[in-house]
């Protein structure tokens, strides 16, 4: 992703599995369209709270990767989370967040 992703801001799905990822810039927000982000088998020990700055986040996965929290502030207020089994690892999940665990 660039650096400053002015040219993305009608981009409405993000990809960014398998890069052993473990935070987000914070020129992210500047995504405003992003409603889907997928962020399969990183490093990622905790949802990035940059992401509340996204209002049209709607859904996002953050499936193996090793999630230790969720910060209250970090998931946006109309998203989603894809929870899996490997969320039920978490202690304890914060009331805010709704996670469907399977």
């Amino acid at each position: 992703m660039p650096v400053a992703p002015g040219g993305l801001r009608s981009l409405t799905k993000l990809d960014i599995s398998l890069n052993s990822l473990t935070n987000l810039p914070t020129e992210v927000n500047g995504l405003a369209s992003l409603r889907i982000l997928f962020s399969l088998g990183n490093q990622f020990e905790e949802v990035p709270p940059v992401l509340r700055g996204l209002p049209s986040l709607y859904m996002l996965s953050f499936k193996s990767n090793k999630l230790a929290r969720i910060a209250e502030v970090a998931a946006p207020p109309r998203s989603h989370p894809v929870a899996t089994p490997c969320l039920s690892l978490l202690h304890p999940l914060p009331c805010p967040i709704p996670l469907p665990c399977y």
